[in-house]
């Protein structure tokens, strides 16, 4: 990326991020901008723990029945 002090803007210019040199300076409306995309979802942890407990109590109660039929 580059950017254009006379006008302001930041622009591609195809380099690679181990090739490039120069800083960019954002302002609050750019980082609002880059970091909506990557606000935390709790609808996807609340479905992910909910699984995540569902399969831990199921391997447990399995546990016990395997257990309980050894016997």
């Amino acid at each position: 990326m580059s950017y254009n002090a006379e006008t302001g803007q930041i622009a591609l210019n195809g380099q690679a991020p181990e090739v490039c040199n120069e800083y960019v300076i954002m302002g609050a409306g750019d980082f609002l901008t880059l970091s909506v995309g990557r606000a935390f979802d709790t609808e996807v942890f609340t479905t992910a723990a909910g699984l995540l407990l569902l399969s831990f109590v199921t391997g447990h109660f399995a546990g016990r029945l395997v257990r309980w039929l050894g016997k």
